[in-house]
């Protein structure tokens, strides 16, 4: 046996032994700590579009550079989406109990990018740019038409409005841009002078003009951590933001990027099935729903309008469409309780019967069609037709005689309209006794051949009457022969509207309703909206972080031109309206209670009057890398609020002990793991 010296022996030892400790202690480090983030990184998200505007002033909600500003530039509140509510951000705000003023106090911590104190001067500025006439924004300026805005001191700033409003602070998640880099601009240039000045924020994250760069023809606009920031400081260093023409140069260059946030079901479902990334579904405040014109006469009334409803089967609906999810109310929710919004093929037809539209028998069938063949071919032409000559008088009291069936009246054709020659074909009755109970006898309107006529070959008014007699027979009527029938607009685009769409079309048809359906260019659709030339219109809508649906329900907005597509005026609704924008608070109720109270009776009033059908709401996904961690999304408003909480998300990590370590502790642990 070959022996080794022991100094070669001891050191093996000492080598296994110290081997061995440092196992057990990194098993008992990994026992006794906790992954915690560490400051660093760059996080890289791909964007289709352009970032044409950094300026909050001018940047739309939903773009790419509205995405943008929101990391760069603070708005007085945000919206938060763990609580699903606006929350204090560059200041803190109190309401008064009238909801007429609203004061905002800033945090003495905020400065700009380029180190000056951000005041209640900035504040002002921002808001008294936004009233000039010439400020190019004129959607954002209608907003603020009847707000005056003081400053109190210059932390402090008041907005003092004409009408009470609960919602007002839902407003101010407006980025404030810097007075003293913008006060020499007029409100006219703003769009020009954005392109070429430098970008000064009060956001977590700052950029620079030079801060874009191309690689392999992608623009990438780079971000650094501003930190300086009032809030709590982001542990991700630098944000990029690669921005593609198309969806399909996106997808190709997945790759490049850490995350995607979209709507589009093409780009999600191409990107799930990376494994390195992970879904974050969000339900958005946009909805989808059909609008009824109530100054239709055909939808004037409810149970017409309830029948439309129930002949709709959402879940069919969704299952076409994926990406969607059901609602049944203007505050895009989903109230299971609701038969009036489920699919009820039997109760649709009731409702319909109920309000008189029923389809009519075989009799009334063979009725109309005899009037037609009546109207068009004289008596005479009948005749020379080659129906047999009917004698031109039939006693009453001829029991072979042909009677009008129960329920279908003899008509007097003498002096009707629909005898072209006046030509009485109607048999005098013997008994010259005018209170007579005998039955009139039939007319040769009523009694001739019809199977003798080739109704092809008849036209009345330049229609075939056999056309004519199959449009009876299919739709139903209201008790003066009127068709139910509606006229059903909605956009080409995006396609999902279009198939829905159809699908109204497929089962309104079903269900004896006659309906025309155009599907219009966004151009085109608006000037129909605009004119109200509609029985129903298939349409998206936003709603915002408040929840007021006053724009789009209130009598006010009911005008051409308006908001109110359904043309609703109704005071009940109304006043319901006005109190959800200044909520009475009574006993133990705070103001969320209150407004949730008035929510209920608005929904409850949409359902017994029935101005729209409410159908889905849209699902966004941000897709984000594996290696970006704690990211949360939520169900959001706009886009831009993925970011509001991205300064608790990292990449890099380390780990940090639980409590104090002590080689008491450490022996104790080993004991325990030797003894099990």
């Amino acid at each position: 046996m070959k022996r080794f010296p022991l100094g070669v022996a001891l050191v093996t030892s000492l080598v296994v032994l110290v081997v061995s400790a440092a196992t057990l202690l990194s098993i008992y480090f990994a026992e006794h700590s906790y992954i915690v983030p560490l400051p660093g990184g760059t996080y890289k998200e791909g964007i289709v579009g352009s970032l044409a505007s950094i300026h909050p002033l001018l940047s739309k909600n939903d773009s790419s550079a509205g995405d943008t500003t929101s990391l760069v530039f603070s708005g007085l509140t945000s919206f938060d989406p763990r609580q699903q509510k606006v929350v204090p951000d560059l200041a803190t705000f109190e309401t008064s109990k009238d909801y007429k003023t609203h004061t905002f106090y800033l945090n003495p911590k905020a400065t700009w990018h380029d180190g000056v104190p951000v005041t209640a001067d900035d504040v002002m500025f921002t808001y008294e740019m936004i009233a000039k006439d010439d400020f190019p924004n004129k959607t954002l300026q209608k907003s603020f038409t009847r707000v005056r805005i003081e400053k109190v001191n210059d932390s402090t700033v008041k907005f003092i409005l004409d009408e009470p409003y609960v919602f007002f602070p839902t407003l101010t998640t407006l980025g404030i841009i810097p007075k003293h880099v913008w006060q020499d601009v007029a409100a006219g240039d703003l769009a020009n002078a954005a392109s070429s000045m430098k970008v000064v924020g009060s956001g977590p994250y700052t950029l620079d003009v030079d801060s874009t760069a191309v690689q392999e023809g992608d623009t990438i606009l780079q971000l650094r951590r501003y930190d300086n920031y009032y809030g709590d400081i982001p542990y991700i260093e630098a944000i990029e933001l690669h921005t593609f023409a198309t969806n399909e140069d996106l997808l190709t260059k997945r790759n490049s990027v850490d995350a995607v946030y979209t709507s589009d079901m093409a780009v999600y479902d191409a990107l799930k099935e990376n494994e390195r990334f992970q879904s974050y579904p969000s339900r958005s405040k946009q909805y989808y729903a059909a609008f009824f014109n109530l100054e239709s006469d055909q939808l004037a009334k409810r149970k017409t309008r309830l029948g439309l409803g129930l002949a709709i089967d959402r879940n069919s609906v969704l299952n076409e469409n994926e990406g969607f999810f059901a609602i049944n109310t203007p505050f895009v929710t989903y109230n299971d309780n609701l038969w009036e919004t489920a699919y009820e093929l039997d109760k649709a037809k009731g409702a319909l019967y109920d309000e008189g539209f029923r389809t009519p028998s075989a009799e009334e069938v063979e009725k109309k069609t005899r009037s037609l063949v009546w109207q068009a071919m004289s008596g005479t032409l009948i005749k020379e037709y080659g129906v047999p000559e009917v004698p031109a008088i039939l006693p009453v009291s001829n029991e072979n005689a042909d009677v009008p069936q129960q329920g279908e009246p003899a008509q007097e054709t003498n002096g009707n309209s629909n005898n072209p020659d006046n030509t009485n074909y109607s048999a005098p009755s013997e008994n010259t006794n005018t209170n007579s109970a005998e039955p009139k006898p039939p007319s040769l309107e009523e009694t001739f051949d019809l199977s003798k006529i080739e109704l092809y070959s008849v036209t009345l008014d330049g229609a075939r009457i056999i056309d004519t007699i199959q449009e009876y027979k299919t739709y139903r009527h209201d008790s003066k022969d009127n068709i139910l029938e509606v006229h059903l607009v909605t956009l080409e685009a995006p396609e999902f509207l279009v198939s829905t769409a159809q699908y109204m079309k497929r089962q309104w048809e079903a269900l004896g309703v006659k309906t025309t359906l155009d599907i219009l260019s966004r151009d085109d659709a608006v000037e129909v909206i605009r004119k109200r030339q509609y029985d129903v219109v298939l349409i998206g809508q936003e709603l915002g972080y408040d929840g007021d649906i006053f724009p789009y329900w209130h009598s006010s907005t009911a005008k051409l031109s308006g908001r109110n597509i359904a043309n609703i005026k109704n005071a009940t609704l109304d006043d319901l309206l006005l109190e959800l924008r200044a909520p009475t608070i009574k006993g133990d109720d705070t103001v969320e209670s209150a407004l949730g109270k008035i929510k209920d009776k608005i929904e409850r009033f949409f359902i017994d009057e029935m101005p729209a059908l409410f159908f889905f709401g849209a699902n966004d996904y941000y897709v984000v890398s594996k290696r970006i961690h704690n990211v949360f999304v939520g169900d959001l408003v706009l886009p831009r609020d993925r970011f509001v909480h991205i300064n608790q998300w990292y990449i890099k990590e380390g780990k940090s002990a639980k409590g104090s370590i002590s080689v008491n502790e450490f022996f104790s642990w080993l004991i325990s793991k030797v003894s099990s």
